[in-house]
């Protein structure tokens, strides 16, 4: 991160590395990515879960939704059906 500071996958790895230690830790890189870098597509399904066991559903859901739209916009159907199903869980869950 020193090299480039600003290099998404280096924050995204440290977001995901953090995530089970220390996840406020991992918070503040995942929210580095979802400001600083909209379309990095990997970001929102992760950055969904975290929110998600920090007991915010609602700020989920709109990553979820963020994430859907970007991976459409990106052409990154793979991701995009990742975040669809967790997602459509997420919206089965809350019924």
């Amino acid at each position: 991160m020193k090299e480039d500071p600003s290099d998404p996958f280096v924050i995204y790895a440290l977001a995901t590395e953090w995530f089970d230690a220390d996840i406020q830790k991992s918070k503040v890189y995942f929210d580095m990515l979802l400001h600083d870098h909209v379309d990095y597509v990997g970001t929102y399904y992760h950055a969904a879960r975290l929110y998600l066991l920090l007991n915010d559903a609602v700020r989920a859901k709109e990553i979820f939704k963020k994430g859907i739209a970007v991976a459409k916009e990106t052409g990154d159907l793979h991701a995009l059906s990742e975040i669809q199903t967790a997602y459509n869980a997420f919206l089965y869950d809350e019924e």
